[in-house]
């Protein structure tokens, strides 16, 4: 069972985005290790984040790998018809616009249901990992990532429910070792509560990715972030934007993490293989 991308190396050699000569560097290398080893999509993947340099991306892989092999809880067995997944789908929305803004992809998310006994923040984590690996199987794979995280309905009790050492490996995951970059991170409806929570993720901060938080307080207009970051043609009326809901791309979106069920399944076989991890 393979892993399934939507584009070949080969048309990435084409368009300049990845060099033949990265892509070889990293199978001499993989070849001399004991871990999962990565198909072509998923090196080129990482030489993208990296911004080509194949010495970053090796040290990102192996970062990559260990996190992932060492957090089952967060990374294994993902499938959308699972029972805490479907429960999270009630809970939250998960939405990838349909347009990229200079070839960035866009995920927002915000509460439906802010009742904090129904939040479970490790099916929260999957379903944003499993959102980002669905981007990344796309055609065309973006360059980076804007996140839009609307925080309106949050409360203290809901940050009750974190473990600490799950919150650090999906912190790590994001910051140091996701095969796609984040530009920026955009938290909307922030609060007093906002900030205590920020305060405990810096703990975790491992890179410059702090500096590409911007907040936006509860009630505050969005002309701002429109002009200096998101135009409105990019983003869903619930911002302002001249899209649709974000509702309807959270469908899509869950769609296609029902479709891609294989890539996942073979996801599952190439780093936790029967009898190990």
């Amino acid at each position: 069972m393979a892993t399934q991308f939507g584009f070949s190396v080969r048309e990435l050699f084409k368009l300049n985005r990845v060099s033949e000569e990265g892509i070889d560097a990293i199978k001499t290398w993989q070849s001399g290790t004991k871990d999962p080893k990565l198909s072509d999509q998923q090196i080129a993947l990482f030489l993208i984040a990296c911004n080509g340099n194949h010495e970053f991306a090796m040290k990102t892989i192996q970062a990559y790998i260990k996190v992932k092999t060492g957090t089952p809880k967060l990374f294994k067995g993902w499938n959308i018809s699972n029972e805490n997944l479907q429960k999270i789908l009630s809970v939250v929305n998960m939405a990838v616009l349909p347009k990229r803004y200079s070839n960035s992809a866009i995920i927002t998310t915000h509460f439906k249901d802010t009742d904090p006994m129904n939040f479970d923040f490790n099916s929260f984590c999957q379903l944003c990992c499993m959102t980002v690996e669905g981007i990344l199987i796309d055609d065309h794979p973006p360059d980076d990532v804007i996140l839009i995280i609307d925080l309106k309905g949050v409360t203290a009790i809901h940050l009750m429910g974190i473990e600490m050492k799950l919150l650090g490996a999906f912190l790590e995951y994001g910051q140091d070792c996701m095969p796609l970059r984040i530009q920026t991170i955009h938290v909307l409806n922030a609060n007093y509560l906002t900030y205590a929570g920020y305060k405990m993720f810096q703990l975790f901060a491992t890179s410059d990715e702090p500096s590409k938080v911007q907040f936006y307080q509860d009630g505050e207009s969005l002309d701002k972030f429109h002009e200096a970051h998101v135009p409105k043609k990019y983003l869903p009326r619930d911002y302002g934007g001249d899209l649709e809901s974000s509702g309807e791309y959270h469908e899509q979106n869950v769609q296609k993490l029902s479709r891609m069920q294989y890539h996942l399944d073979a996801l599952d076989q190439q780093f936790f293989p029967s009898g190990t991890y």
